[in-house]
């Protein structure tokens, strides 16, 4: 007796939905990621035992790596209105390097720094109108934040003649950032 073979029937999957779907979550995933703005240099921070949260905006980054320059960084985020009369938030970012040799000019950068950003403020916000939020932005540049951050390799010299042109050009509080100590 001969035995008959049944037929297979063959499945299909169509993986073409699957894939779409993968391709839309990464997208999404993507996009709503905010990353860290890279760094000019890497720096390895000195230990210390307290916190305090920076904002996200309207900081002076000052970057000491151990060599080269001082890295002067202004992040600010601002609403604006486009053409079609949408209103969207953009982030405007100020970088400036400083060699060692003239370290003791930092403090005239960051005050140059903010003149121009105070006119950007006034050029984002023109008119009576906008005279409301203009102000706000200009306080807002006014009262931003200064914050060094300094490799601990950095020499004692350089870090005293940054703090004195800080203090010459009228810049009295600042922060230094340090790397929080782990308790064991």
């Amino acid at each position: 007796m001969k035995i008959k073979k049944k037929r297979r029937v063959n499945i299909v999957l169509d993986m073409t939905p699957m894939v779409d779907i993968a391709f839309l979550l990464l997208i999404f995933y993507m996009a709503t990621t905010q990353f860290k703005p890279p760094e000019k240099k890497e720096v390895s921070l000195p230990s210390s035992g307290s916190q305090i949260n920076l904002p996200e905006r309207n900081v002076f980054m000052i970057t000491v790596p151990p060599e080269d320059s001082v890295f002067i960084d202004y992040v600010s985020k601002r609403k604006v209105t486009l053409e079609d009369g949408t209103v969207t938030e953009r982030t405007f970012r100020n970088i400036t390097a400083i060699p060692f040799e003239e370290v003791t000019s930092t403090g005239k950068a960051v005050q140059n720094m903010r003149a121009i950003e105070l006119r950007n403020v006034n050029d984002l916000y023109p008119g009576e109108a906008n005279k409301e939020i203009r102000n706000s932005a200009k306080k807002d540049v006014l009262e931003s934040l200064v914050v060094v951050k300094g490799d601990k390799e950095v020499e004692y010299g350089i870090m005293e003649q940054l703090m004195n042109s800080l203090r010459d050009e009228g810049i009295n509080s600042f922060q230094v950032i340090t790397e929080l100590e782990q308790e064991e």
